[in-house]
């Protein structure tokens, strides 16, 4: 996905994001990643540590998600994850402790000891934790949606290697992946070598509305105002009186929506949301 910065990239993914949480008997599950607040705690400059913070910030929300059956030792998810090669050691084990139990070499308390070692040794597997989304979808029939927002602060080799690593997981594992750029960050995403070959579906963001945006928003104010009595109103540390914030809010509106006040915040603005709100509450 792809939008100029103030576009609502961000607040479209939220809203989806949340939207398919709310909903009940839904067959998607939305994993929501944002690298906003977590750029600053790793340093890039050096590209094998692209890694370490790609695949935290990924294992660490799956894990919260899948952490139900991930700590549950009865669950069948870990008789699920034997039929594949990365846990050949773990099926092998586990079928040693099996037999143990049935010649009475040790008892069902200390065959569930051992068995939780296998499982923490089988925890720090990325595998693992790839597994419990396959998982998710073959035995629960729910899609898992990774999505990745706040991109455009990271460096560009770091993003280019995000790019291609998320492909190549995505397409070991039944899951889809969707990333949010401005168009100036993803041209440099077109140039990584298997682009071409990766092919991603785009999607386009049109520039915003601010004119329907800003009467939208006066309309629900109005709608607001008519439908409560408890409404405060402050103008320079003033509280205006019940009867006067109807006449001062028809009078702000037609100040606001004049065509100076719309010419003025849209050139000011760019079509930056965050701006023209932000120029809104200033003037």
């Amino acid at each position: 996905m792809t939008g100029e910065k103030g576009w609502g990239k961000s607040t479209l993914i939220k809203y989806v994001f949340f939207h398919l949480l709310s909903r009940r008997n839904t067959n998607i599950l939305p994993i929501y990643i944002s690298f906003n607040k977590l750029i600053a705690e790793f340093d890039y400059k050096d590209y094998d540590r692209f890694k370490a913070p790609f695949y935290k910030c990924l294992l660490d929300r799956i894990r919260h998600y899948t952490k139900g059956y991930l700590s549950d030792y009865q669950s069948d998810f870990w008789q699920y994850i034997k039929k594949f090669p990365v846990h050949s050691d773990f099926a092998t084990q586990c079928e040693l402790l099996d037999q143990l139990e049935l010649s009475n070499v040790i008892t069902s308390n200390k065959k569930l000891d051992r068995f939780s070692t296998l499982v923490s040794k089988e925890l720090l597997l990325n595998e693992t934790i790839f597994d419990s989304l396959r998982y998710f979808a073959e035995k629960k029939g729910i899609k898992p949606i990774i999505i990745f927002d706040d991109l455009d602060p990271l460096s560009y080799d770091f993003l280019k290697y995000l790019f291609s690593e998320s492909y190549g997981i995505s397409h070991n594992y039944p899951f889809q992946v969707v990333l949010s750029f401005r168009p100036s960050t993803y041209q440099h995403i077109k140039r990584v070598a298997t682009f071409d070959a990766i092919n991603p579906l785009e999607m386009e963001m049109r520039a915003p509305d601010c004119d329907s945006y800003l009467s939208n928003s006066l309309d629900k104010l109005k709608q607001e105002l008519s439908s409560s009595n408890d409404v405060t109103i402050q103008i320079s540390n003033k509280e205006l009186q019940p009867n006067d914030i109807k006449t001062f809010i028809d009078k702000y509106c037609r100040v606001i929506l004049s065509k100076d006040a719309r010419e003025f915040l849209a050139s000011v603005s760019g079509n930056d949301l965050r701006v023209y709100k932000k120029l809104i509450r200033i003037y």
